[in-house]
């Protein structure tokens, strides 16, 4: 197959993915407002459909986290079993992102 066809899918791939992303992150966001309980946040039918992409997700959950409503740590553990969060990090958001970060960068790509 022609390597241009090939890298045209790929990126229309990526595009349907981040697209289908941000539609049910904005519909997440709009029925969970400003919920403070992490139950409400996390078993909203939205962020589970989210967690359901699977593991094809992670790349736009960790570049995510730089948004205000990037709150994927639920979400990425649920993807992938994994907790990288170092002790210490727990509850200190600047570093559970770059715990979760780490990760990305020395263990999935």
């Amino acid at each position: 197959m022609d390597m241009a066809i090939i890298k045209i899918y790929e990126e229309f791939v990526d595009n349907e993915l981040k697209s289908t992303f941000e539609a049910l992150k904005n519909k997440w966001i709009e029925e969970v407002g400003c919920q403070s309980n992490p139950r409400n946040l996390y078993k909203n039918k939205f962020y589970q459909a989210i967690i359901s992409m699977g593991k094809k997700v992670i790349p736009i959950l960790i570049e995510d986290f730089k948004s205000p409503q990037g709150d994927w740590f639920q979400a990425l553990y649920e993807i992938t079993g994994v907790n990288p969060i170092r002790e210490g990090n727990g509850g200190y958001v600047p570093k559970m992102i770059e715990d979760w970060e780490n990760w990305y960068k020395n263990s999935y790509v």
